[in-house]
C-alpha cells in the first residue's frame, strides 16, 4: 500500500513538472504576442495580402475581395479565419 502512494506521489510530481515546463496554459507576455502577431501579418503580406487594421491581438488583411483575420491568443497561439462580408 505504501509503494502504491508513493508511485501515485512520483507520478503526480512528473505530470505536474512536465505541464509547467510547457508553460501550463499561462499567458505569454503581451510583447511576446505582439511578435507573433507582426509575424504572421509578415508573412501573410509577403503572400499579396494588405494589411487593413491591426490590434494588440488581432490584424486584418485584405486581397482583392478576400478579408481574413488573423488572431493571438493568450497562450501565443495564432489563428486565421476569413471573414464574411
Amino acid at each position: 500500500m505504501a509503494l502504491a502512494a508513493l508511485a501515485a506521489i512520483v507520478v503526480g510530481l512528473a505530470v505536474a513538472l512536465l505541464t509547467r515546463s510547457r508553460g501550463g496554459g499561462a499567458a505569454l507576455p503581451a510583447g511576446e504576442r505582439r511578435r507573433r502577431l507582426e509575424n504572421a501579418v509578415a508573412t501573410w503580406a509577403a503572400q499579396g495580402w494588405a494589411l487593413e487594421s491591426e490590434t494588440a491581438d488581432s490584424a486584418v488583411l485584405r486581397r482583392g475581395g478576400e478579408i481574413m483575420v488573423v488572431n493571438v491568443d493568450d497562450a501565443g497561439g495564432v489563428t486565421s479565419r476569413p471573414l464574411a462580408r
